[in-house]
This record gives C-alpha cells, sequence and structure tokens, in this order.
C-alpha cells in the first residue's frame, strides 16, 4: 500500500503517520522533518525560514526529489505514506489523503505540542495568526513554482476532517475507503463536520419544518440528501442544504458527507466573485450559532469583509 498525506498545518497528519506505522506496519517519508532539518540548522522556525530564505524553489524541488526517489524504491506489496505537502502530485499512483481542521483546532493543538521546540507561541491566538501566514506563504509558493492548488479537494482520494474526532478515527475511516477503492466499490471521499460548515444563506430564509423532518430522519437513520458545498480559501460554505446542516447540528453528528459543487478556482474562470454567492455577515452567524447550538472560534476573511 502507497499512501500519502497533506492537509492543514495543525490537523494531525504526524499522529496519523505514526498509527498507520503501527498498527498497518508503514514506513513514514516525512517532507516536513526534512525542511524542518534545513530551518533549524540556520537557526530559524519554519516560517521565519521560508520568509526570508530566496532558493526556496531550489528547496522545494530538492525535497520533492528526494520524495520521488524514495517512492520508486519502494516495492509494490510495501507499505509506505509519504507526508508531504506534493508527494499526491508527484506520486499519482498513492491513495492520496487530505486532512483538515478548524483554525483555532489547529492553533491550540500546535500551541499546546510545540511549547518546548523551535516554534513557540505566546499564545493560542498567535499560533493561529502564524499557522494561518505560513499556510498561505507555502499554498502561493506552490502555485507559482509547479502552478498546483493544494487547497483543491477534487484533487484527493478521501478527506477528513479532525476537528471532532480521534486520529483512530480517521485511520479507519482512511483504511475502510483505502479498501473499497481497491475493491471498486462506492465509497465517500468527503467526511466533514458539520461545525466546520458556514452558511450563505440568512436564518430567516430556513424552513423549520423541514429542520424537524430531516431531524426525523437523521435519528432513524434513514437516507438523507448529500449537503452542497463551495469551498473558499480555507473554508466550506453551503450552498444547498441549510435546513439539513442545522438537523446534523442538532443530532450532533460528529461527519457528515457533503458534496462539493464549486470551488473558488472554478468560479475565477467563470468571472463570478465568491461575495456574490457568500453574502453572510457576523450578525447573521450569531443567529445561526444560537440555533445550531454552538460558536465559531474562527471566521474566515470574506464573512469579514462582508458589511452588515
Amino acid at each position: 500500500m502507497k499512501f500519502s498525506i497533506t492537509g492543514h498545518l495543525g490537523s494531525g497528519k504526524t499522529t496519523i503517520c505514526k498509527l498507520l506505522n503501527k498498527e498497518y506496519n508503514f514506513e513514514i517519508v516525512s517532507a516536513g522533518s526534512i525542511m524542518r532539518e534545513i530551518a533549524s540548522s540556520k537557526g530559524l522556525s519554519i516560517l521565519d525560514y521560508q520568509k526570508n530564505t530566496t532558493n526556496l524553489e531550489m528547496i522545494d524541488k530538492y525535497i520533492d526529489k528526494a520524495i520521488v526517489e524514495k517512492g520508486k524504491s519502494f516495492k509494490k506489496f510495501e507499505n509506505v505514506i509519504f507526508d508531504s505537502r506534493l508527494a499526491w502530485h508527484f506520486l499519482p499512483e498513492t491513495f492520496k489523503i487530505f486532512i483538515i481542521v478548524s483554525p483555532y483546532e489547529a492553533a491550540l493543538r500546535t500551541y499546546l505540542t510545540r511549547v518546548s521546540n523551535d516554534e513557540k507561541y505566546s499564545s493560542v491566538e498567535e499560533a493561529m495568526n502564524k499557522l494561518m501566514e505560513r499556510r498561505v506563504v507555502e499554498n502561493r509558493r506552490y502555485k507559482a513554482v509547479y502552478n498546483v492548488n493544494c487547497e483543491d479537494l477534487t484533487n484527493y482520494d478521501v478527506v477528513i476532517d479532525t476537528t471532532f474526532i480521534s486520529p483512530n478515527e480517521a485511520v479507519d475511516i482512511i483504511m475502510d475507503c483505502y479498501y473499497k477503492k481497491e475493491r471498486n466499490e462506492k465509497y465517500e471521499k468527503l467526511w466533514i463536520s458539520p461545525q466546520f460548515l458556514l452558511p450563505t444563506g440568512k436564518l430567516q430564509y430556513i424552513d423549520r419544518e423541514k429542520i424537524n423532518y430531516y431531524v426525523d430522519l437523521i435519528n432513524n437513520e434513514k437516507y438523507v440528501e448529500p449537503i452542497k458545498i463551495l469551498r473558499v480559501h480555507d473554508s466550506l460554505f453551503v450552498v444547498e442544504g441549510h435546513s439539513r446542516l442545522i438537523a446534523y447540528n442538532l443530532c450532533k453528528i460528529k461527519l457528515i458527507n457533503p458534496v462539493i459543487v464549486y470551488d473558488e478556482d472554478d468560479l475565477l474562470e467563470d468571472g463570478t466573485e465568491a461575495k456574490r454567492i457568500v453574502k453572510v455577515t457576523r450578525e447573521d452567524l450569531k443567529q445561526w450559532e444560537e440555533v445550531n447550538g454552538f460558536k465559531y472560534n474562527y471566521l474566515p476573511r470574506i464573512v469579514d469583509k462582508n458589511k452588515e
């Protein structure tokens, strides 16, 4: 088995790799450790190294070449997972995994686990800002150098949100999806927390009778039509299925299987601005939180740009 894994910083990729190593004897090939060693040798954090180094393109290509060579060295029957931002691109034969997590949860995890190494943060808020900054820097560089978009979820075989699930649960989903793909069986590619999804519509447009109808379907484990979503930057917005989303939240469902029908890149190609679809404001989200029974600890930039 050959897997490649990438995703949001702080999403638990390293822990998932270790579990795959422990439970399925996967060898781990990590691009992050290579980059961290290079930065540390210069006395810098990864973010500072990326911001101050003029030869990042050369370093990227050095790391990518090492990953590709490693990929070719493994026999077909050997188990290996490549923990790299671009392994999915350079090793297309791998089972491609993308792990997402809410920015606040990523920051909290990183703040708690990196207090003793070269990537220290004074607060969770600082960790969140720096992680987001690093992610933007990396994505822009990969787009410029390789013309690839790592945030495009359609690039991957399975996408899992680890905000509210354990690494063991994530591994179970990965292996189940992999075996189904190998058997040419249909499987769900997106596993997203309902709390990760944001509305595009105002609360007064939501049909409360429909919400109760979907709650009954969910509680009785009956089929519910997938929610259709749009990706904008680092966030996922509902374009169809707001009532279903509220029902999932009220039922405390950990993960659902939405379907991406629009991507930010598709909108740009069509000349459509995302803000024409995403019109929700902070005040709208306060009402949304009250009905759903939870609070967002992070709001995307596009919401802040919308006027009340």
